[in-house]
């Protein structure tokens, strides 16, 4: 979900699909999380295009979102075990161009 207005103890969040509506903070957590869109996706060992892939994605897999390096077109992730790198743009829940430490 990202939040995208926030008044009192109630946020705005929209969803990947574009849906909106209104959530009272305490059901929202602080951990930033992706959701793989179109195709299968890989999970890469590094982020790298030639780098090994680790394993194979579905659409609307739930990844925690480690880190974004800036200038990088790859993002680190975690997903059930897993620990890799994907594309930016194989995911939904990061702003162009934006650094996640």
């Amino acid at each position: 979900m990202e939040i995208i207005l926030e008044f009192d103890n109630w946020r705005r969040v929209r969803d990947p699909e574009g849906v909106e509506g209104w959530v009272h903070q305490n059901m929202l957590s602080g951990m930033r999380t992706g959701y793989v869109v179109g195709a299968q996706r890989r999970l890469m060992r590094a982020g790298l295009d030639a780098s090994k892939i680790i394993a194979t994605l579905e659409h609307g897999v739930i990844v925690e979102i480690r880190r974004c390096p800036p200038r990088s077109l790859y993002c680190r992730v975690a997903t059930n075990g897993l620990d890799g790198w994907i594309r930016r743009d194989h995911f939904w829940g990061t702003y162009k161009g934006e650094t996640i430490d």
